[in-house]
C-alpha cells in the first residue's frame, strides 16, 4: 500500500458511517473456556490451527444504508489438540455460529471470537465452522484502512495504519488476521441497483437474482493472508488485456475495473503496465497469480495491494502517466508483500521498501538509467533530511516501532538501502539474490535474518556485514577523503589516501563497504580504484599513471551514505542551482572550463580549531573541489533553515545550542577552510541575508568570493565554555598526520603559561594527558597508543580550551 495525499481528504470527501460498538456475547454455559488469545497473537494461533479456506458470502443490498450482512465458513486443520477456535472480527454483530450443522456456543468481545467445537479436535484433523454476522463495518481511526461504504461504492482496504495489529481483514469477515496465516478464498456477493462485485482471483459466475440483484462468484486459488482479501462493489465494468510472460510462455489476463465513464482514462494511465510486468518478471521471477487486476475506488489517500484486485485511487487516473509509479508500486507487491510477506510489522521494509525500490526499477526499465538515478537521489535526499524527523527517531529497519510501520523508514529508507545492496553485489548478483528469496519463500513469510541467510547461500556472496550495518542498526555511515599525498615514482605516482568514516544516527562503524575512489589529473584524465572500507579511518595506497589533482569517493553513487553530492562541468557563466547539494553557485567569470564536485555532508565536520567564541555546526558541512576550480570567479550561496517544516530542520543543532543567548540570525557566520587539515576561519568575504525576520531561522549565507575548499555554518557567542578559544593572535600546528611513532605540536608563537594536550578516543574517552610548553615545538611519542583516530584538545589544564585537532595514529 502507499499513501499519496493528506488524510484530510478522506474525512472530508468520504466519511464513514457512525458505528456503535457491539455488545459482549457469551453463551449460558458457565464453564465455557475463557478468551485464549488476544487479537494479533499470530504466533500462538498459527502454531495451533492452520486455516485452509474461507468461503465468504456478503449481502450489500442494504449497502446504501451502510449495512453489511454476511456469513463466512472457515475450514481449518488442528495442529494441536483443541476444543475451541479463536477468530478476529471487529465490532460486528454475530447472529450465530454453526459447527457441524448445529448452533454452537461462543464468546465475543467486539474483537475476538472464541467458538466451541463441542469436544476435542485432535492434531491433524480438519473441521469447519460458519459465522453469521451483520452490522456497520469499521474504518481505521487514522482514516486509512478498513471498510468504506457510501451511496456509490463499498470497498475495503486491508490494513489500518493506526490499528494494532495493522491487518484489517477483520473489519468485514472473521479470520486469523495476521501476516503469516494464509488460506484460499471463494466469494459470493449479492448486490442490487446495477452494482456488481470484484474480488480476488477469477470470476467464476454471475447470475441474476430476482429483478434487480446480481450474485457474483469469485475464486482465489492461491493462498493469501487475510489482509490481502478484497471486495469492491459499485456500478463497475472492466476492460481486459493480456500480458504475455516470456519466461512462462503464457498469457496472463489483465482486468481493469471502473465505472464506464472512467475506463478510457484508466487505460491511458496504465499504458506502461505491460512494461512494468516485464521489468518485474525479469528482476524478481515469474508472476504466479491467476490475473493482474486493479479496481478504482474513491479513496484519495493511497492504494492497497489486494492480491489480483488492487484498490486504486480514482483521483490518480486522469488519462496521463502522472501516477504510473504508484501503479508499479502496487503491482510489485505481488512479489514483495503478497507472495513473500514480512513476518512481522516491524519488518515492513520487506514489503514496502522493496515495493518503493520497484518504482525506481520501473523507471529504469521503462525509461533509462538517468531517470532511475534521479528518482533514487530524490528519495535519498528525503531519507537523510526527513526520515528521522517524520518517524521521531532513527530505527533499524528490522525493528521499526509499530506506530511507524508505514512511515519513512519502511518505505523510503527501505528503498534507499536496496540501492546500496545493489551497489554491494553488482547487478547480476543483486537480481539473482532477490530471485532466490522469491523462490525459497514463495507463498510464505520471511524475517530479515532469513532474507540475509538465503542470499548467503549463493556462491561467492556474503551479505552479513551489509545486514549488520544497514538493516540491523539505525542510521547511516558517511565516508570522506581527509588527506591525499602523492610522490613521483619514475613515470608513475605513489598515492596515499586516508578515508574517514563518520556516523549519522548509527552506533557502530560499517565494515567491508565497497567504495570507488576516483582520481583526475590536470587534463581531466580519470583513474578509478576499488576499496573495502571499515572502521573510523583507513589508509590506502595506489600506484597511479598520473599525479592526481582531484580525488573523490563514491562518485558512482552506488552506496547511499550520508552525503548528497553533485558533479558539474562549467563552461559558461550564470547561476547553477545545486538542489541535491543544497547550494547555489553564481559563476561571474570563467577563464577556462572547470569541473566541480559539491558534496553536502549530513554529518559534523572535524574541528581542528575555530574562530574565537564560535560554535561550529554539528549538522552539516560542504566540500567543494575539482579541476580548474581556482579559475572560477563568482559567489556561492548556502541556505540555512532551522524551521520545523517540510523544507526545514536542517540546522537544528546549531540553532538550539547557543549557550545562554537567545538565538538570532545576526550571530550566524560562514566558516571556511581550504581542506580537512586546516583550521576553520570566518570566510573573509561573506554576506548574511536574513530574508526578513532575524528569528525565523531561515535565510542565506553567501561567500561573495568563491574559493574551493570546505564551508560550514558557525554561530558567534560570548558564552563561556561553548567552544574552544584560541590564544589571541597565535596559531599552532600538529604534524605529521597521520603518524605511527610521534607528533610535533608547534606552539612557537604562543605565550600561554600552562598548556596541556588531552587525547580523546573517537568514543569520547580520555586516553592520555600530557603537558607541553609555549614558545617552542613540542615532540610527543604516540607509539604506546592503539591505531585509530583521536581528538587532541589543548587546554590550560583546567577549564580554558585553546583549540582541538583530529589526528590518526597508524
Amino acid at each position: 500500500m502507499k499513501k499519496i495525499l493528506p488524510l484530510l481528504f478522506i474525512v472530508i470527501l468520504f466519511p464513514a458511517f457512525s458505528q456503535p460498538g457491539c455488545q459482549f456475547y457469551h453463551s449460558s454455559m458457565d464453564d465455557f473456556p475463557p478468551l485464549q488469545f488476544r487479537s494479533g497473537d499470530e504466533s500462538l494461533r498459527s502454531d495451533t490451527v492452520d486455516v485452509l479456506h474461507y468461503s465468504v458470502y456478503l449481502d450489500f443490498t442494504e449497502g446504501d444504508m451502510g449495512l453489511l450482512k454476511g456469513n463466512c465458513q472457515i475450514k481449518f486443520k488442528a495442529l494441536q489438540d483443541i476444543q475451541t477456535i479463536s477468530l478476529d472480527l471487529l465490532q460486528l454483530t454475530i447472529d450465530s455460529i454453526v459447527h457441524q450443522g448445529i448452533t454452537t456456543t461462543f464468546s465475543y468481545n467486539d474483537t475476538l471470537i472464541v467458538a466451541s467445537l463441542g469436544g476435542t479436535l485432535n492434531a491433524g484433523q480438519e473441521d469447519s465452522i460458519r459465522v453469521y454476522y451483520r452490522g456497520l463495518p469499521q474504518t481505521d481511526p487514522s482514516g486509512w484502512g478498513g471498510f468504506y461504504m457510501s451511496n456509490q461504492y463499498f470497498y475495503n482496504l486491508g490494513v489500518g495504519f493506526e490499528s494494532n495489529p495493522h491487518n484489517y481483514g477483520r473489519t468485514w469477515h472473521p479470520c486469523f488476521d495476521n501476516f503469516v496465516e494464509r488460506a484460499t478464498y471463494d466469494f459470493e456477493v449479492l448486490t442490487a441497483n446495477n452494482f456488481t462485485a470484484y474480488c480476488n482471483g477469477s470470476r467464476t459466475g454471475v447470475q441474476t437474482v430476482g429483478t434487480d440483484s446480481l450474485l457474483t462468484n469469485w475464486m482465489m486459488s492461491t493462498e493469501i493472508p487475510s489482509y490481502l482479501a478484497a471486495v469492491a462493489v459499485a456500478e463497475y465494468t472492466h476492460v481486459t488485456d493480456n500480458y504475455f510472460s516470456v519466461s512462462q510462455g503464457i498469457n496472463i489476463p489483465i482486468w481493469l475495473a471502473a465505472k464506464a465513464g472512467d475506463t478510457t482514462n484508466l487505460k491511458n494511465s496504465f499504458l506502461n503496465l505491460n512494461n512494468a510486468m516485464e521489468a518485474f518478471e525479469d528482476s524478481y521471477g515469474p508472476y504466479v497469480w491467476e490475473r493482474i487486476g486493479y479496481v478504482l475506488v474513491p479513496f484519495n489517500a493511497g492504494a492497497m495491494e489486494h492480491a489480483t484486485n488492487i484498490a486504486y485511487p480514482l483521483v490518480t487516473v486522469n488519462g496521463a502517466l502522472t501516477y504510473e509509479t504508484l501503479m508499479a508500486h502496487e503491482l510489485s507487491h505481488h512479489w514483495w508483500g503478497n507472495l513473500v510477506t514480512c513476518a512481522t510489522a516491524e519488518e515492513m521494509w520487506i514489503n514496502e521498501g522493496l515495493a518503493s525500490y520497484s518504482e525506481h526499477l520501473f523507471l529504469e526499465n521503462v525509461y533509462d538509467q538517468n531517470t532511475y538515478m534521479n528518482a533514487m537521489r530524490d528519495n535519498h535526499y528525503d531519507v537523510l533530511h526527513r526520515a528521522h524527523i517524520n518517524d521521531s527517531g532513527y530505527y533499524a529497519l528490522n525493528a521499526v516501532p509499530v506506530e511507524y510501520t508505514y512511515g519513512d523508514h519502511s518505505y523510503n529508507k527501505g528503498a534507499d538501502v536496496m540501492h546500496t545492496l545493489r551497489g554491494y553485489l553488482g547487478d547480476a548478483n543483486f537480481f539473482a539474490a532477490l530471485q532466490a528469496v522469491q523462490t525459497a519463500y514463495s507463498g510464505s513469510h520471511i524475517t530479515s535474518e532469513q532474507f540475509r541467510d538465503e542470499i548467503n547461500t549463493l556462491a561467492g556472496i556474503d551479505v552479513t556485514d551489509f545486514f549488520n550495518d544497514w538493516i540491523f542498526q539505525a542510521g547511516f555511515s558517511h565516508f570522506s577523503i581527509t588527506n591525499v599525498t602523492s610522490v613521483q615514482n619514475g613515470s608513475t605516482f605513489n598515492v596515499d589516501v586516508i578515508v574517514d568514516q563518520k556516523l549519522k544516527g548509527a552506533s557502530n562503524y560499517h565494515d567491508n563497504v565497497p567504495l570507488q575512489l576516483t582520481f583526475l589529473d590536470e587534463n581531466w584524465n580519470s583513474h578509478t580504484e576499488q576499496i573495502l572500507m571499515g572502521g573510523d579511518y583507513a589508509q590506502f595506497g595506489f600506484n597511479l599513471p598520473f599525479n592526481p589533482v582531484f580525488a573523490a569517493i563514491n562518485m558512482d553513487e552506488k552506496i547511499n551514505d550520508a552525503t548528497t553530492a553533485e558533479n558539474i562541468t562549467i563552461t559558461s557563466t550564470g547561476i547553477i542551482l545545486l538542489n541535491y547539494a543544497n547550494a547555489r553557485l553564481n559563476v561571474q567569470q570563467l577563464s577556462d572550463s572547470a569541473f566541480l564536485r559539491i558534496e553536502h555532508n549530513w554529518v559534523y565536520a572535524d574541528n581542528p580549531g575555530a574562530p574565537e567564541n564560535t560554535v561550529v555546526s554539528f549538522d552539516r558541512y560542504w566540500n567543494i573541489h575539482g579541476v580548474n576550480a581556482d579559475l572560477i570567479e563568482g559567489e556561492i550561496r548556502f541556505e540555512f533553515n532551522g524551521r520545523n517544516n517540510a523544507t526545514g530542520d536542517l540546522d537544528n543543532s546549531l540553532m538550539q545550542h547557543t549557550g545562554n543567548q537567545t538565538f538570532t540570525e545576526d550571530s550566524l557566520v560562514l566558516l571556511y577552510r581550504p581542506d580537512a587539515q586546516s583550521h576553520w576561519e570566518t570566510h573573509p568575504d561573506f554576506s548574511l541575508n536574513t530574508v526578513g525576520s532575524v528569528t525565523d531561522k531561515f535565510g542565506f549565507l553567501t561567500a561573495n568570493t568563491f574559493m574551493p575548499g570546505q564551508y560550514c555554518f558557525g554561530y558567534k557567542t560570548n558564552s563561556v565554555g561553548v567552544q574552544e578559544k584560541p590564544t589571541s593572535g597565535t596559531v599552532y600546528s600538529i604534524y605529521p598526520n597521520p603518524t605511527d611513532t610521534g607528533i610535533f605540536i608547534d606552539l612557537s608563537q604562543w605565550d600561554e603559561t600552562n598548556v596541556v594536550v588531552d587525547f580523546y578516543a573517537i568514543s569520547g574517552q580520555k586516553v592520555a594527558s600530557k603537558p607541553i610548553k609555549s614558545g617552542q615545538v613540542n615532540q610527543l611519542s604516540v607509539s604506546d597508543m592503539s591505531p585509530g583516530s583521536y581528538l587532541l584538545i589543548l587546554t590550560d589544564g583546567k577549564s580554558k580550551r585553546y583549540g582541538s585537532k583530529r589526528i590518526v595514529v597508524k
